[in-house]
């Protein structure tokens, strides 16, 4: 995924995430919180990416990590983008 692609998705969360807050749509910024506390090792950016593009994801890891854990990513499978 590219930069551009990535920064696009993360302005389109914050946006989403504002109009819940202006909107009192609190269901919608507790699961935001969640997300920012169960990928706490990421910054609350890259773990709103990762839940706009796979909210159902519980573990995060890069490629090299997933090999050391015995898992292996199947062909055709593509990455979550965040931010370095």
């Amino acid at each position: 995924m590219d930069k551009e692609t990535i920064k696009k998705l993360s302005q389109d969360g914050y946006a989403e995430l504002l109009d819940a807050l202006k909107h009192e749509r609190t269901t919608e910024y507790t699961r935001h919180l969640k997300a920012v506390a169960k990928f706490h090792h990421y910054s609350e950016r890259n773990a709103l990416l990762i839940v706009k593009q796979m909210p159902a994801a519980s573990h995060v890891a890069g490629y090299a990590a997933w090999r050391k854990l015995r898992r292996w990513v199947k062909k055709g499978e593509s990455g979550i983008g965040i931010f370095d």
